[in-house]
Formats: structure tokens, C-alpha cells, sequence
């Protein structure tokens, strides 16, 4: 498979998205050039893989739908005590308030567990916390450039998402509000 290399929204090197050709014949790209495009793949993580990042991959994937673009969207857990484990009953809740999720894909989610071939394969790996891209960059430290917070597509380089578990389906209602400026200037690139 060919691998893209690119700059994220840090201004470090990421793979990212095909603009160019470079002297190893990788692919080269800019924070303004497009992720979501065939052959690219995004990985949302969080802890669990039940609440945050489910949601954020759902939303992605219906924004990117909506300017008829496509990307390989998936979300993974860091924690696998709740692997195969369904989404968050608030989480779901939330999605359904979001226009263009599809019922289907919340009820079929099951959470997975971060594998090596989902760091080797991603272009993109966006996480919820500072706290887990320290840990994913202590078990994969070769995915540095292009794993990123979340938060730094939305112009907040060092804010976290919170984790709504636990909480009120207000809580994770703001989560969705939280993550949307995010999620939509990486839609935008479609």
C-alpha cells in the first residue's frame, strides 16, 4: 500500500493526504489539502471506544458523506476491558439528535481495541486526551507525526474532549457540541 505523509494542524509532519510526489516517491501534503479521499483512513480513539470516539467517527462520517467525499472512518478503544461491548446508551441517544447518523451503524458499533495494523494503516489518529496520546505514542512511538488531539482541527492544540461516562445525556450532548468544530475542519478538507 502507498503511504501518504503530510502536515497536521501542529505543523509537523503527518501523514496525511496526496498533493505531490516527493524524492522517495511518498505522497506529500499541507494542513489545507484534503484527508477525507479514498484510500485514507482516520482513526478516532478514547478510552473505551464506547462513548467519545464512536461518536466522533459517526459525525465524521455523516459530515463527510454530506460533500459526497470518502475516507475509511474508524474508531478504536486504548482500554480493552470493554472490548466488543456496545455503544454507550447516552452516547446513542446523542448521535440520534445529530443529522445524517444512521440508527444502524450506532446499534452495530461494537468497541475494539487499537491494533498495530489500525496505527500502521491510519494517515490520521485523533484522540480524545493528552493522557492517550501519551499512551499510544508509548506503545506505537513510529505514529508520532501523525497522531493529534482532537481538538488542535478546531484551534485548541491542548484542550482535551471530557469524558461524558458516568454522566447526565447532557453531558453527552455537549460532548457532540464540544467535538463538532473539530470534526467539521476535518470535513471541510473533503
Amino acid at each position: 500500500a502507498r503511504r501518504r505523509r503530510g502536515v497536521c494542524p501542529a505543523a509537523r509532519p503527518c501523514r496525511g493526504v496526496a498533493t505531490g510526489q516527493d524524492s522517495i516517491g511518498k505522497h506529500t501534503s499541507t494542513v489545507g489539502s484534503v484527508y477525507a479521499m479514498p484510500g485514507v483512513q482516520i482513526v478516532l480513539v478514547c478510552t473505551g471506544n464506547t462513548c467519545r470516539s464512536p461518536m466522533a467517527a459517526l459525525m465524521l462520517r455523516s459530515l463527510i458523506e454530506e460533500r459526497h467525499a470518502q475516507a475509511d472512518i474508524i474508531s478504536r478503544a486504548l482500554d480493552a476491558m470493554l472490548s466488543g461491548g456496545p455503544i454507550n446508551p447516552k452516547a446513542a441517544t446523542a448521535l440520534l439528535k445529530y443529522p445524517g447518523v444512521q440508527r444502524a451503524l450506532i446499534n452495530n458499533h461494537r468497541s475494539r481495541l487499537l491494533s498495530k495494523d489500525n496505527v500502521a494503516n491510519a494517515d490520521l489518529i485523533a484522540v480524545m486526551t493528552k493522557e492517550h496520546r501519551k499512551k499510544l505514542l508509548a506503545l506505537y512511538p513510529d505514529a508520532a507525526g501523525k497522531v493529534h488531539l482532537l481538538q488542535e482541527f478546531a484551534g485548541r492544540p491542548e484542550q482535551d474532549i471530557a469524558d461524558p461516562f458516568g454522566g447526565s445525556q447532557e453531558n453527552y450532548d455537549a460532548t457532540i457540541v464540544e467535538m463538532l468544530p473539530a470534526l467539521e475542519a476535518i470535513a471541510s478538507k473533503a
